[in-house]
């Protein structure tokens, strides 16, 4: 029998990280909206309350990227609240008496929700459909948290807001901080757009060159590998083990391993090693520098193994997100204008090859964890753009007879609050 890739304290170190992340994120919500941060906090309880229930009676298998796709949709929960809360604010800024301000800015902010919501589940499906492995996993698990995630939108916070519409509370705005001065964004973002081009361009530029030169760091889940089967005298820690293994320059998946007696005595452990392809001469360096650090050990085996990310799985990924950009483009057309599906779809685009190329300058390898990593990014980038093309549709009419430019420029100081504060939330 083999141990997991990552062991307990991995996984505690994980689940501790995540909870402190979770009440930081609360914590922020509460100081920043007051009343409405609580109304946050609840739905987002909420929320965590019913996905678990579905990955426990489903019962769902949690990879990597699966995990990766369950932390988008806490903050795609998390996000939704903040685009309601922010037109609740401005609604009251335009004169609006509290109750009546909540319940517009909640009407107002759910069609955005839901337009946001319709191009991430058609992502998730089109993922599912047509990807494999890893990637189907986070494909479900988005999908699922998200209809979960609107859910709570709708119906726990509508409900929420229906018990504090009438009550004594809004008449004071130190507790509903409905009154906080919007900042000031005046500037013209539209005549800028050069700068904007270059700001993300040319980071894209060198790092495409970059790779091109360099190539990727790609890690073992990508590489051929050589696996190595040892037992000790006794035993040291996973922690150990990996170091010996870095101190030369390797990285190495560590599991523990427990061989049955074939006599029914005690069963025989060790360890199981995976690491970059080793030569004689690396594995005998190997072998030594681990025999000076513990002792005398015994090799079961040296074997060379393939990459578990292999590249039918990341042929089809591709496939999935183009055919998912398609599928959004066509929405976006129908939806909202047809010039804003091109913006759209560059905006992604870019996000993702920003954050490959700033990956790659920095050295760091490339395993199946950024896979899902940049997934994540794809689906924030999404939602992002939706929010703010929906805040421009909105504008039209309003600003009718005026140059695009105010629209646009209207727009995005409308959102650009929401935006930086989804943001700083997802950072922390």
């Amino acid at each position: 029998s083999v141990s997991a890739t990552l062991g307990k304290e991995s996984l505690r170190q994980g689940l501790v990280a995540g909870v402190v992340g979770l009440i930081l994120v609360l914590l922020f919500l509460l100081a920043y909206y007051r009343i409405l941060g609580l109304v946050a906090a609840l739905a987002l309880l909420i929320y965590s309350a019913l996905l678990f229930a579905v990955i426990e009676l489903v019962p769902v298998t949690l990879t990597l990227p699966g995990i990766a796709g369950i932390i988008l949709t806490i903050g795609i929960a998390s996000d939704a609240n903040v685009v309601i809360f922010e037109r609740v604010r401005e609604e009251s800024r335009a004169g609006q008496a509290p109750r009546v301000a909540i319940l517009n800015g909640y009407k107002k902010g759910i069609g955005a929700i839901i337009d946001a919501n319709v191009v991430t589940l058609a992502t998730a499906a089109i993922l599912f459909l047509f990807a494999t492995a890893g990637v189907k996993g986070f494909a479900f698990t988005l999908f699922v948290g998200v209809l979960l995630s609107f859910f709570t939108a709708v119906v726990a916070t509508r409900a929420v807001f229906g018990v504090i519409a009438d009550s004594r509370v809004l008449r004071d705005d130190r507790f509903m901080g409905l009154n906080m001065k919007q900042p000031g964004w005046e500037m013209d973002w539209v005549k800028r757009w050069k700068l904007w081009l270059v700001i993300s361009f040319v980071p894209i530029i060198v790092g495409m060159g970059w790779i091109g030169v360099n190539g990727l760091n790609l890690g073992l889940d990508f590489e051929s590998g050589t696996r190595l089967t040892i037992q000790f005298e006794e035993q040291p820690s996973e922690e150990e083990v990996r170091a010996v293994f870095s101190d030369l320059g390797y990285t190495a998946k560590v599991q523990a391993t427990e061989v049955a007696s074939e006599g029914g005595g005690p069963a025989e452990t060790g360890y199981q090693i995976t690491t970059e392809t080793l030569q004689t001469e690396a594995r005998a360096q190997v072998t030594s520098a681990l025999e000076e650090r513990f002792g005398q050990s015994t090799t079961d085996e040296f074997t060379l193994v393939g990459p578990t990310f292999g590249r039918q799985i990341i042929d089809k990924a591709i496939t999935a997100i183009i055919l998912s950009f398609i599928a959004i483009a066509i929405y976006l057309s129908v939806r909202f204008e047809y010039k804003l599906a091109f913006p759209a779809m560059l905006s992604v685009v870019q996000d993702v090859l920003l954050s490959v190329s700033i990956y790659a300058f920095t050295g760091r390898e490339v395993t199946a964890a950024t896979v899902a990593a940049l997934l994540t990014v794809l689906g924030y980038s999404l939602y992002d753009v939706v929010i703010v093309f929906d805040r421009i549709r909105e504008n039209v009419p309003i600003l009718r007879g005026r140059p695009y430019r105010d629209v646009v420029n209207r727009s995005i100081r409308e959102v650009l609050s929401r935006s930086l504060i989804t943001t700083f939330t997802t950072l922390v």
